[in-house]
């Protein structure tokens, strides 16, 4: 028996599910599929009981591929758009959307601070009252 992240003992059905959630081709990750291959009658609520393992599994994933994703990355700095056509264009677009989203979901790219600073203890603020403007013109 394997333990989870968090230190619990997954099933031997458990693991079956989970091998063949991540690790099957012809599942590819769905869980239906994976609960079918596995011989679990109800899917989602094995994935349910499994939510933080799947999770924790996933992140593993894609920290997995984030080295791909930065060589795609040197390959399109390095070869540039090589297919003038829009076509080639676009699938270039889509790849390099690709890969900014895994190498910032790895943890990688995308680092924003929101630069929000406390100078007080209390986490109440006060909004100053809303003051109306009379209209320079007056109507006769």
């Amino acid at each position: 028996m394997a333990n989870t992240q968090d230190g619990r003992k997954l099933t031997g059905l458990q693991e079956l599910f989970l091998e063949h959630l991540f690790n099957n081709d012809e599942v590819n990750g769905d869980i239906k599929r994976a609960a079918e291959a596995a011989g679990v009658m109800d899917g989602p609520q094995m994935a349910r009981g499994l939510k933080d393992e799947i999770l924790a599994r996933t992140d593993l994933a894609i920290s997995m591929i984030a080295p791909k994703a930065v060589r795609g990355l040197a390959d399109m700095l390095e070869h540039g758009d090589e297919h003038a056509d829009g076509y080639q264009s676009h699938k270039a677009d889509v790849r390099l959307k690709v890969i900014g989203d895994v190498l910032d979901r790895a943890g990688v790219a995308k680092k924003q601070d929101i630069g929000i600073v406390m100078t007080e203890d209390t986490p109440l603020f006060f909004i100053p009252a809303k003051q109306v403007q009379e209209n320079a013109q007056t109507e006769a």
